[in-house]
C-alpha cells in the first residue's frame, strides 16, 4: 500500500538538515499585510532578519486554507497514495487539525487517512511525524502507530523564556499591565506546553539567569542523565550561546546540539527566546539522525 505523512510546517522539518520524504502542509505568516508560505517563502532566518530589522513588524500566523489542504490531499491521491497519516500542530492554538479533519471526511471511500493531533509543535512534532514515517515503513498499523507517537510526547519535555517580552506585548499575547510589572521586578517566565497542548507558564523566576538555571533543573528532574538533551534557538545566538556556555559550566551539558524553532513559533513570541528540550526514556528513531 502506498502511504505518506503529513507534517504542518509548524514542525520545522522543513529547516532541519537531513532529507526525508514527508511532505510540508505550508501555513500562513502574515508580516506587514504580506501573506508568506511559510517553508516556501519564508523560513525562521528570514522572519529574525526582518523582525531586528524593522523592530514594529508584527507577524500573525493563520492555518493553510480549506483549499490548500484539499489540493494537497487531490494531488496526493492522483499520485496513487492510498493511505495519509497526518500530524498537525496542537489543536490547542490551531483550527489546522479541525480542518484537516473536516477535508479528510470527504475522501471516505476514496483514501485512507488518518489525522492525529500531536499537541505540540517544533521538534517535538517533527519527532513524531518522523516516527510515524519510520513505523509506516515497517508495516505498523494506525493503532500502533499512534500509542508509539502518545508514548513520544509523554516521554518529551520542552521548556522556553523570553529575555524581552516587547514583542508579545505589543502582539497582544501579553497584556501591558502584566508586562509592566513583569519589567518592573525582572520577571522571566518558564513557558512549557503541557500534556493537553496549550502554552503555560510554568513557573515566573526573577532574573534571566535564574530563569535558565530553572530551566536546566527541570529538565534534568523530568529527563534524567540517559535523555537527549538539546538547544531550541529563537534567533537570538548571543542567548543561544549564552545558554550553552552556562549548562556546561554549571550543569556539566557539553555540546548540545542547537536547532531553530519553527518559523510559526518565531512569529508568535519573537526571536528574543531560548529554550530546552528533552526526549527520553525509548528514545524516538529520530535521534539517531539528528546526532550524525
Amino acid at each position: 500500500m502506498k502511504h505518506a505523512i503529513i507534517s504542518t510546517s509548524s514542525s520545522g522539518l522543513a529547516n532541519l538538515k537531513f532529507s526525508h520524504h514527508m511532505h510540508i502542509l505550508p501555513m500562513h505568516v502574515k508580516i506587514n499585510n504580506v501573506d508568506f508560505l511559510d517553508s516556501k517563502n519564508i523560513n525562521p532566518t528570514k522572519l529574525t532578519q526582518i523582525m531586528q530589522t524593522s523592530p514594529n513588524s508584527l507577524a500573525k500566523t493563520s492555518p493553510p486554507s480549506e483549499a490548500e489542504i484539499m489540493q494537497m490531499f487531490e494531488s496526493l491521491y492522483n499520485e496513487g497514495y492510498q493511505s495519509l497519516f497526518v500530524c498537525t500542530l496542537s489543536s490547542k492554538f490551531s483550527e489546522t487539525y479541525n480542518m484537516v479533519q473536516a477535508c479528510r471526511k470527504r475522501f471516505d471511500g476514496k483514501m485512507n487517512i488518518f489525522v492525529y493531533d500531536t499537541l505540540n509543535l517544533n521538534l517535538t512534532e517533527a519527532t513524531m511525524s518522523y516516527e510515524a514515517d519510520s513505523w509506516f515503513k515497517q508495516e505498523k498499523s494506525f493503532a500502533e502507530i499512534t500509542r508509539r507517537l502518545d508514548y513520544i510526547r509523554d516521554h518529551s519535555s520542552f521548556l522556553f523564556t523570553l529575555s524581552d517580552l516587547t514583542y508579545i506585548t505589543k502582539a497582544g499575547k501579553l497584556s501591558a499591565p502584566a508586562s509592566f510589572f513583569a519589567n518592573l521586578f525582572d520577571i522571566k517566565p518558564i513557558m512549557e506546553i503541557d500534556k493537553k497542548g496549550f502554552i503555560v507558564a510554568k513557573e515566573k523566576v526573577r532574573k534571566l539567569d535564574n530563569t535558565l538555571r530553572r530551566m536546566a533543573e527541570i529538565t534534568l528532574e523530568t529527563a534524567g542523565n540517559d535523555a537527549y538533551i538539546y538547544l531550541s534557538d529563537g534567533g537570538h545566538d548571543f542567548l543561544t550561546t549564552y545558554y550553552a556556555r552556562l549548562l556546561y559550566r554549571e550543569y556539566g551539558l557539553k555540546d548540545l546540539p542547537v536547532f531553530p524553532v519553527s518559523t510559526i513559533s518565531l512569529a508568535n513570541h519573537g526571536y528574543k527566546c531560548i529554550g530546552i528540550g528533552s526526549f527520553y526514556g525509548d528514545l524516538p528513531e529520530i535521534v539517531q539522525r539528528l546526532k550524525t
